[in-house]
C-alpha cells in the first residue's frame, strides 16, 4: 500500500518535477520506487491466493457477502470525502458527480476497488472453469498468458494493452497463473520471491536510465515498462513480493490492526479530489527521503481515521455485521428463479461426474 500511496504522491502532483531533465540519482529513485502498479499486483496475488484455495461450493454467495461489505466502507468515504472536499472546491453542478456519490462501487471511483469487486462476482465461475482443466491445459494456458503479456510486452511497440478505466483484465489474465502455482506447485521458495522481486524492480530502474537517451528514437515514454501492469517487469517484482510475504510467517496484533484499514488509505489517499491536493503539499524540488516521510505520514493520518470510522461502524453496522445481506439471500433463493438455477446447477454437476 506504500508503494501505491508514493505512486499517488510522485505522479499526481509532480510528474513534471520527477520526469524534467536532467536525470539525477534522486529522480531515478523517485521514478522507480513509486511503483503503484507492483503494489496493485502484490495486493491482488494475495488476495487471489487464498481465494483460490476455497471450495467452490457456496463461494458465490461468499463473495456477494464480501462486496456487500466492501460497499458499505465504500460508501461511508465516498460520503465523507465528498463533503470534505465542498470545503477546498465549489459545489458540482454536474449530475454524474452526485450519481458517483451514491453508487460509488457500480461508477468506479477508485478504479482498483470496482475492478477487484467484478472479480470476484465472475471468480467463482472461473475457479470452476480451471478446475476444469487438466495440470498439463492449465499449465499450457499460463505459458501462453507468459508469453503475450510478459515476453511479447519487453519488445518496443508492441504493447498488448490490458489497461484502460477499468483494469479487471488483468487481475483475470493473472489469476490463472495464481491458481496453476497454488493447486500444482505450493508456496514458491523465499528465494525465488527475492530473485523476482531484485529482477523486476532493477528491468524498471534501467528502462528509467535508458529509455530518455532513447525516446527520441523509439518514440516511448520513459514510464513504458514501468507503467503498465501487464508488462514483465512489474509482474515480476509483484509476485516476488508476494511471494515474499507468502514465506513470513507470524502474528501480530498489531500488523493485522493496521492492515485491516489499509484500504481505507488506499480510499482516501486516491480520491481523486483531495489526494492530488494533499500531495500538492510539498514543494519542489524534494528528496526521496523526503517523499517517503510524507507518504508515511499521509498513511499514519489515513490509519487514524478509520480507526474512527470502525468504531462507528462497530457501534452500528457491525453489530450485526452482514445480517441484511443474510436476509435479503434467504429471500433471493427461495424465489422460484433461483430455485430452478440452483437444481440446474445440481444437475450440471451429477452429469460432469458420470
Amino acid at each position: 500500500m506504500l508503494l501505491i500511496v508514493f505512486c499517488h504522491f510522485v505522479y499526481w502532483s509532480h510528474r513534471n518535477f520527477v520526469e524534467s531533465p536532467p536525470l539525477d540519482l534522486n529522480k531515478l529513485l523517485l521514478q522507480s520506487f513509486a511503483q503503484g502498479k507492483v503494489g496493485v499486483i502484490c495486493f491482488f496475488s494475495i488476495s487471489a491466493w487464498f481465494l483460490s484455495s476455497e471450495s467452490t461450493a457456496g463461494e458465490l454467495k461468499k463473495n456477494c457477502r464480501r462486496v456487500w461489505i466492501l460497499e458499505r466502507e465504500v460508501l461511508f468515504w465516498s460520503w465523507v470525502l465528498f463533503f470534505t472536499t465542498l470545503f477546498i472546491y465549489k459545489p458540482p453542478t454536474d449530475w454524474h458527480s452526485y450519481l458517483m456519490l451514491l453508487f460509488p462501487l457500480s461508477s468506479s471511483v477508485w478504479w482498483y476497488i470496482t475492478s477487484y469487486a467484478i472479480f470476484l462476482l465472475v471468480s467463482p465461475f472461473l475457479t470452476k472453469g480451471l478446475k476444469a482443466l487438466s495440470r498439463s491445459q492449465h499449465a499450457a494456458l499460463c505459458i501462453i498468458i507468459v508469453l503475450l503479456w510478459g515476453v511479447m510486452t519487453l519488445i518496443p511497440g508492441i504493447d498488448m494493452n490490458l489497461g484502460g478505466a477499468l483494469t479487471v483484465s488483468i487481475m483475470l489474465v493473472l489469476y490463472p497463473i495464481i491458481t496453476y502455482v497454488k493447486w500444482y506447485v505450493g508456496t514458491p521458495k523465499l528465494k525465488t520471491g527475492l530473485i523476482l522481486l531484485a529482477t523486476g524492480f532493477a528491468l524498471i530502474m534501467l528502462s528509467y536510465a535508458v529509455l530518455p537517451r532513447l525516446s527520441g528514437t523509439l518514440g516511448l515514454p520513459i514510464n513504458y515498462y514501468a507503467d503498465g501492469f501487464w508488462r514483465l517487469p512489474v509482474i515480476s517484482a509483484g509476485f516476488g513480493l508476494t511471494i515474499i510475504f507468502l514465506n513470513i510467517h507470524f502474528y501480530s496484533r498489531s500488523i493485522n490492526f493496521i492492515a485491516s484499514s489499509t484500504v481505507a488509505v488506499y480510499l482516501i489517499s486516491a480520491y481523486p479530489p483531495l489526494g492530488s491536493r494533499i500531495f500538492g503539499l510539498v514543494p519542489e524540488p524534494f528528496s526521496v527521503w523526503h517523499a517517503g516521510v510524507f507518504v508515511l505520514l499521509v498513511f499514519i493520518i489515513c490509519i487514524g481515521a478509520d480507526c474512527i470510522r470502525r468504531g462507528l461502524f462497530a457501534l452500528t453496522v457491525d453489530r450485526n455485521r452482514g445480517k441484511l445481506f443474510d436476509r435479503l439471500s434467504s429471500f433471493c433463493t427461495s424465489l422460484n428463479f433461483f430455485k430452478q438455477l440452483s437444481s440446474l446447477d445440481h444437475m450440471n454437476s451429477i452429469e460432469q461426474q458420470q
